[in-house]
Formats: structure tokens, C-alpha cells, sequence
């Protein structure tokens, strides 16, 4: 319950300078933060039909109420680890987010759910954007977002970067 609130309070933080971007979200850069799990690469921008099939079994869908103020709804694919929110645009569902929320899985740089901030700073250096408890690095097309309670990490968000 802990781990849904904190998760929770965090997205908010995101609301206020979350804005529907006009990027081709299908040319996200390969040069950009991406999540490996179970050795499918998941790339926010990119159609997760065309992953969705080498992901495990065990999700619970459901339609969720969007941080886009143009999306009116996504699709949250809730799996035991992670989060995948998606959204339609025309025949394909775009990744918007990927959410990490526990110490089971982590970044392809190593980093986890429960790891210090020194880790993280020394994974991604110190080029980072930060407002209130969240630590922002951008790749690409790609923001990755470190969100720490008392010096620990406590979610990780993979999310497109806004114009």
C-alpha cells in the first residue's frame, strides 16, 4: 500500500509539466533510455503490440484516467514489478510510461528500486534535472526519472521528453 501512495504522490508531481508532445513517437532514438525485461527492450514512443506477446502472462489490465490532458484514457498493464501505460493512436498502443516500482527489476544501467542516490549519480552522472524528491535525466527523446524519499530510491519512470 506504501509502495502504491508513494508511487501515487509521484505521478502528481508529474501532472503540472506533463503536455501531449507532437514528436513521431515511433522514431524515439535508439540512443535513449530503454527498460529490458526478460530480454524484450521496451521503448516509451514505440507500439507495445509489438512487444506485448514476449511479455509475461500475469497482467491486469485497465483503463486508467491519462496525465495527458489530450489522452482521455490509457491502458495501465500492471505486471508484477512494473507498470506500462499506453494509449491508442489509430491501430497501434503506444508505450507513454513505464513505472518500476520494485527492487526486483531494474534500469539496464543496474539501478534499482531501494538503491541510494549516490548509485544512481554514479550510474548517470550528475546531469540531471531535479524538482522536489525527483531526479530527471534526458537521452534522446527519453526522460528517465529517479524519485527519492529520504535518499533512496523509491520509483523509477521511463517517459517521453515534452517540447
Amino acid at each position: 500500500m506504501k509502495k502504491l501512495l508513494i508511487v501515487f504522490v509521484c505521478l502528481l508531481c508529474l501532472v503540472g509539466c506533463n503536455k501531449k508532445n507532437d514528436v513521431d513517437k515511433e522514431k524515439v532514438s535508439s540512443d535513449s533510455y530503454v527498460f529490458v525485461v526478460d530480454g524484450v527492450d521496451l521503448k516509451v514512443g514505440t507500439n507495445y503490440l509489438d512487444v506485448k506477446d514476449k511479455l509475461p502472462n500475469d497482467y491486469v489490465d485497465k483503463l486508467v484516467d491519462s496525465l495527458d490532458s489530450e489522452t482521455e484514457k490509457e491502458t495501465l498493464y500492471t505486471f508484477n514489478d512494473y507498470e506500462i501505460y499506453t494509449s491508442k493512436e489509430e491501430s497501434k498502443e503506444i508505450i507513454d510510461r513505464i513505472v518500476l516500482s520494485d527492487e526486483n527489476v531494474t534500469t539496464k544501467e543496474g539501478v534499482k528500486v531501494g538503491d541510494n542516490l549516490q548509485k544512481v549519480v554514479a550510474e548517470y552522472g550528475d546531469k540531471y534535472r531535479t524538482n522536489s524528491n525527483a531526479y530527471t535525466y534526458v537521452k534522446g527523446r527519453v526522460m528517465l526519472t529517479f524519485f527519492v524519499d529520504n535518499d533512496e530510491v523509491v520509483s523509477i519512470e521511463y517517459q517521453i521528453v515534452n517540447d
